[in-house]
């Protein structure tokens, strides 16, 4: 098989290769008409294919897309050939709840017909987000913790650095903490 029946074959691969892919994904007109969602997009999102092909992304779901965010997004692609690298947008959709999402887009542009598409990828890190503030809560109260407790703490690595201490570390007369950092050295002083 040459290189040039390879490519002519392309477009058979292209649509397993897109269903294949776990992220949502969505080809969209310069008008942002869907033309193509994957398995993934109708799954996650809820809706069905009959529904989203053809119509303005902010259509879908009884215009729960029409989100400012996306709409700012997609403008950017079109109107000023930008890219969306790690867009967030936070949502709360009718059918399946609050959504924090992290969108990628890119304008494509075929050499010949020169029309522009857009692809979009759009990534639900829903659960990484609350994980990531429930592990910021926990740390706050676990300073907290730690600074209100009458006893000395010191944290240490297995090398004997510093990590962290608290106040009353700080206080105790027969150990000095150089620079009061978190980072430095304790010595017993003489």
């Amino acid at each position: 098989m040459t290189p040039e029946s390879s490519i002519a074959l392309l477009p058979i691969y292209l649509e397993p290769i897109f269903d294949t892919v776990v992220e949502p994904l969505v080809i969209l007109s310069n008008e942002q008409r869907v033309l193509a969602a994957n398995r993934s997009f109708y799954r996650n999102f809820a809706v069905a294919k009959e529904e989203t092909e053809g119509r303005l992304i902010y259509e879908l779901g009884n215009g729960q897309w029409n989100i400012p965010e996306l709409r700012i997004g997609l403008e950017q692609i079109i109107h000023q050939h930008r890219t969306l690298d790690s867009f967030e947008v936070h949502h709360v959709f009718e059918t399946i709840g609050e959504k924090i999402m992290r969108l990628n887009g890119r304008l494509i542009e075929h050499e010949k017909e020169r029309i522009p598409l857009i692809l979009l990828a759009i990534e639900d890190i829903t659960e990484r987000a609350k994980a990531f503030e429930q592990l910021k809560e926990s740390e706050a109260k676990y300073h907290k913790f730690v600074e209100e407790i009458s006893s000395i703490i010191i944290g240490f690595t297995p090398e004997g650095r510093i990590t962290f201490f608290n106040h009353w570390a700080v206080s105790f007369p027969s150990w000095r903490i150089h620079e009061t950092s978190p980072h430095s050295r304790t010595e017993k002083r003489n």
